[in-house]
């Protein structure tokens, strides 16, 4: 508009003004803007598409986390709102639908990534590792390794002996006889060469590792005599040093 009006005022005092220059100088006021404002506006999409990216992505991450940990809670809640306290159903009956819920709601594991590992761990370990004993219960436990014992034949007769009772640190869990580690008998000390402890084949050779109980004061002198003799370099403990006020 102002350059319309300078036009128009120019052309009454002298019509010797040029115009094309002025239309010149019209037509590239656009074309600089437009090729100023174009870069702009290419920068400022590719900035709104990742930020929309990172925000679906923040959510999906967030909303598979809320829903996972509401698959995997304590099934306590669940029980107690499930269950009427003016029932005619035996107890018994009641115990043992409630052991069926607590297996299907264990039993609906969901997959992670391993980033989320860490969290799925921690949580499992909460409240003495609750969610621990109830997971070895869904895929069976205790009852499935007697189940197996027994199929297979698998005897403890060494175990149970009257002189090897007190080096066993749990009266149930006592070392295969078919697979025991055999120690060097001592001289007039019967049962000597016993001790808690079972090999363990590899996928490369029978008898490549040695699974052992945590030795007892008894039976320590006895532990160190199987790393000697089996030449054991390496030794892993996988429990705590206190487990349980142990």
């Amino acid at each position: 508009m102002t350059i319309a009006t300078t036009f128009s005022a120019s052309t009454s005092e002298s019509t010797t003004t040029p115009t094309p220059r002025r239309t010149s100088s019209t037509s590239k006021v656009p074309e600089s803007t437009t090729s100023r404002t174009t870069p702009s506006k290419a920068i400022a999409g590719i900035v709104a598409i990742l930020f929309l990216c990172l925000f679906l992505r923040t959510s999906t991450s967030c909303y598979n986390r809320l829903h996972r940990s509401r698959s995997i809670e304590s099934p306590d809640a669940f029980e107690i709102a499930n269950v009427r306290t003016t029932s005619s159903v035996p107890f018994r009956t009641r115990l043992a639908s409630l052991s069926s819920i607590r297996r299907q709601v264990i039993c609906k594991s969901e997959p992670f990534s391993i980033m989320e590992f860490r969290d799925h761990v921690r949580h499992l370990h909460a409240d003495s590792d609750y969610l621990f004993s109830l997971e070895y219960e869904a895929v069976g436990g205790k009852k499935h390794l007697n189940d197996v014992d027994k199929k297979q034949d698998l005897t403890t007769h060494e175990g149970k002996k009257v002189n090897n009772k007190a080096k066993n640190r749990y009266a149930d869990i006592l070392p295969y006889d078919h697979s025991r580690v055999v120690l060097t008998e001592i001289d007039e000390q019967p049962d000597s060469e016993y001790i808690n402890a079972n090999y363990v084949d590899s996928y490369r050779k029978p008898r490549a590792y040695i699974a052992a109980q945590g030795p007892l004061p008894v039976g320590l002198v006895n532990f160190w005599r199987m790393v000697w003799e089996n030449d054991s370099r390496v030794i892993v403990m996988v429990t705590n040093l206190f487990e349980r006020m142990k």
